[in-house]
């Protein structure tokens, strides 16, 4: 009965998260945080596990080959470890290739689509789900919804790509295979508990090899967790397993704290301990039930604070900002840049009293993922200049001018031929601000209308292809 419940309940949720809007905001933001991201993608791939998985669970148990036990580990863990690797080697290659700051997050843009790149969360790995959707036809309908490393193609060797997803295909058939006799060998109580973690912890893990890669927050926690459940069989087992093993565990984490908090000191320093917590939390929670009755009640409590904090400055922060209605004196701007002339429609009297995320749609814009609205608070900051590096990569000679909308100034040219370090500013009479201590889902999305507005800008000066890394932000008030 319980495998039925999961089976209906992930359909249901995959249901109305693609296709229902106000369910596709409230799962985004509160079932999201869980699958580790912004992107449809992750959370879609983790419903679709639950709902296999316990397909899986109501099929007869069949007995495993001989020696599948030490076989089908063995060859999970190093498939994930082939694909993490080949996949930190296609962002390398490429930061090698272009001369990428690493640690800083880039933005690559090619023929009007984007694609973020991180070292700490890479999407150079998402190549193979572009050469699926070409293989599949479904190129066309998922261009400009949905990331799938697309802008990479011609950067990346093939034979990256196909090791990447050779592996990330390896890696969830085994796991699939892995699923029923790693549940089973638990007690019939514990069972419905140990699918819920182990379902959890292998999507999290097969997800970073497409998408995050091998610094990812919630692939560490989660390799551990799997391999906990691989060598425990009841709750005694377990504690046992987990004392002899913590040392390793330990400083497995510690070690991976240690490089990311090195290489990301100044950009977004505290978003991966504060991940590794997040993810070590929820785990805590479900393991909980299986610890002694003296400590479950008060590891379980604290393990709920952590993971409701974190929600309230995540997802449930942007979830009540996008169902909130457009503040009294605030403007709503819909970018159109067309012949190097600024279009700008000002919809603020016609959008009054809407709320925020209907706003988006009613602009045919995407509140997940937004490309030509802005929503302008009354007392807005004036932080809408910024200092980035810029890598020109298309064959054109490129042109970079300003206007009254934009200025360009190039500071600096660098060593690497196309590569600047350019002044932008936007004028602050118009354009919201990039930066603001209070981030939310609204400045994120006014970021992004202003970085699709400089591409459409600097395609119309011959630049189809650039790479952009922001540096730092800075007030324009002086400009008006």
């Amino acid at each position: 009965m319980f495998y039925w419940l999961v089976l209906f309940i992930s359909i249901l949720t995959l249901v109305l998260y693609n296709w229902v809007y106000p369910f596709t905001i409230l799962f985004h933001y509160i079932l999201g945080p869980f699958a580790y991201g912004v992107s449809r993608f992750k959370l879609t791939f983790m419903l679709l596990f639950y709902a296999v998985s316990s397909v899986i669970m109501l099929l007869p148990e069949r007995p495993l080959f001989v020696g599948a036990r030490i076989f089908l580990p063995a060859a999970f863990f190093l498939s994930t470890g082939l694909g993490l690797l080949a996949g930190l080697a296609s962002y390398l290659s490429l930061a090698q290739r272009l001369a990428l700051p690493l640690g800083k997050y880039s933005y690559h843009f090619k023929d009007g689509l984007l694609s973020a790149n991180y070292l700490f969360h890479i999407h150079t790995s998402k190549l193979p789900l572009y050469y699926f959707c070409r293989l599949t036809g479904l190129e066309r309908l998922v261009r400009g919804n949905f990331d799938n490393g697309s802008v990479f193609a011609e950067q990346v060797a093939p034979w990256l790509v196909m090791v990447i997803g050779f592996s990330a295909l390896t890696a969830l058939i085994v796991a699939l295979l892995l699923l029923k006799p790693t549940i089973m060998k638990w007690p019939k109580n514990n069972r419905p508990l140990i699918l819920i973690i182990f379902i959890f912890a292998a999507a999290h893990t097969i997800k970073t090899i497409i998408d995050g890669g091998i610094f990812s927050y919630d692939l560490w926690p989660s390799l551990i967790i799997l391999h906990l459940l691989l060598v425990s069989s009841d709750p005694l087992v377990l504690g046992e397993s987990f004392r002899r093993w913590r040392a390793g565990y330990f400083a497995l984490l510690a070690g991976y704290l240690l490089v990311v908090s090195y290489y990301s000191f100044n950009e977004a320093f505290l978003q991966i301990p504060i991940g590794v917590t997040f993810i070590i939390s929820v785990f805590t929670l479900l393991f909980s039930p299986l610890f002694n009755p003296r400590h479950r009640w008060q590891t379980g409590a604290l393990a709920l604070v952590v993971i409701f904090a974190y929600l309230s400055g995540h997802g449930f922060n942007n979830l009540t900002t996008l169902f909130s209605r457009l503040p009294a004196g605030s403007r709503v701007i819909q970018f159109n840049y067309t012949d190097r002339q600024a279009g700008i429609d000002d919809w603020s009297v016609k959008m009054a009293g809407r709320q925020l995320g209907d706003i988006y749609r009613k602009l045919g814009d995407n509140p997940l993922r937004n490309r030509r609205v802005a929503i302008i608070e009354k007392d807005r900051n004036k932080y809408t200049g910024s200092i980035f590096w810029l890598r020109i990569l298309s064959r054109r000679e490129a042109k970079l001018y300003s206007n009254e909308l934009i200025q360009i100034q190039e500071i600096a040219p660098l060593r690497e031929k196309g590569t600047y370090l350019v002044k932008m500013a936007f004028n602050p009479k118009i354009a919201p601000a990039l930066w603001d201590r209070k981030a939310n889902i609204i400045l994120q999305n006014n970021r992004f209308s202003l970085y699709f507005l400089l591409n459409d800008f600097l395609c119309r000066g011959g630049v189809s292809e650039y790479v952009i890394v922001p540096y730092y932000f800075f007030n324009t008030g002086s400009l008006e």
